[in-house]
């Protein structure tokens, strides 16, 4: 089901909506790469349902977009965000980091803690939650680069200035790159 060589490939599916997210941008053609093998698997397994994790919420975003317009008749669930107990989210791309980087990534959801204090507490700049959350990270030596990080409309992928009642549902991504493991997406 995977594709290792797209080249042989006549038709494939385009995934538009999602490449202007800083996620799309970091990885060009990935999520349309998703969007051809799920609708490749749909076709062969016929679910009536599939999960997907919340986790990856612009994949989830597109694949239920891709359900949507392509007439499946699958009703997508998104599965829970389950932790390791440092606060790690679990992940497959988990298994690249070392053990001790593993330790470490926690630092990631410490910072998105912090960031909601400061919610709760009443910040509601966009800019400056996510400057906090640089400031946690940037300390951090194991922490080679800070790809990305974004506080966007869930419906829309679209950055937002201010985190208010108002907005429908928001989402902080943020991408990280480790001295030596690679990319480590949130």
């Amino acid at each position: 089901m995977c594709i290792r060589d797209s080249s042989n490939m006549v038709c494939k599916v385009s995934a538009f909506g999602v490449d202007h997210t800083f996620e799309a941008q970091s990885r060009p053609g990935f999520f349309s790469g998703v969007a051809t093998v799920v609708t490749k698997l749909f076709n062969v397994v016929k679910p009536s349902v599939a999960i997907f994790g919340q986790k990856d919420a612009v994949q989830l975003h597109l694949i239920r977009k891709l359900v949507r317009d392509l007439n499946f008749d699958i009703q997508i669930i998104g599965g829970d965000i389950i932790r390791e107990p440092n606060g790690l989210a679990m992940s497959s791309r988990n298994n690249y980091l070392t053990t001790e980087d593993r330790e470490r990534a926690a630092i990631i959801y410490k910072a998105l803690q912090w960031a909601e204090q400061l919610f709760i507490r009443g910040e509601r700049k966009a800019e400056t939650l996510i400057k906090e959350i640089q400031m946690k990270l940037q300390g951090e030596s194991h922490i080679s680069k800070i790809d990305y990080i974004m506080i966007d409309d869930y419906e829309t992928f679209k950055p937002v200035d201010a985190v208010l009642p108002s907005n429908s549902v928001l989402i902080i991504s943020l991408a990280v790159v480790f001295l030596e493991q690679g990319l480590l997406i949130i």
